[in-house]
């Protein structure tokens, strides 16, 4: 399994233009995800939308929590997120693509699954499930 180390990043505060700081958002987009035990981030882009909202939810072994939103960003950032991630895992996203990695920050531990689509006819979106091991 595939296993990246995630920079943590708390905070968007004076970054800028998040589109010039693509790394840094989703370092603090990861660091969300992974500061709770088990969770979902996830994002979906349909055009025309300028925006795409970023959500956390909270899960637990037997429930689901609300949608909680983390950010709303430009559009063009949710691409870039999705590309990074299916990099990494080395799948194709154009149509749809599954993979597992583990992602570490700060000693801690998550076995997470990705799923990502950047296809014309469904749109761009991504959902990570992380949970701590």
């Amino acid at each position: 399994m595939t296993t990246i180390e995630i920079p943590k990043v708390e905070s968007l505060d004076g970054i800028g233009d998040p589109c010039e700081h693509i790394v840094t958002v989703f370092h603090f987009l990861l660091t969300s995800l992974l500061s709770r035990e088990h969770a979902l981030l996830h994002a979906e882009y349909r055009r025309p939308a300028a925006d795409t909202t970023w959500y956390l939810r909270p899960r637990t072994k037997d429930s689901e929590g609300d949608d909680e939103t983390l950010a709303v960003l430009p559009s063009a950032l949710l691409q870039s997120c999705a590309a990074r991630l299916a990099l990494a895992l080395d799948l194709s996203h154009i149509e749809g693509g599954h993979g597992r990695l583990q992602m570490t920050q700060e000693g801690r531990r998550h076995d997470c699954s990705v799923y990502l689509s950047n296809c014309r006819t469904s749109g761009c979106w991504m959902r990570v499930y992380g949970r701590a091991v």
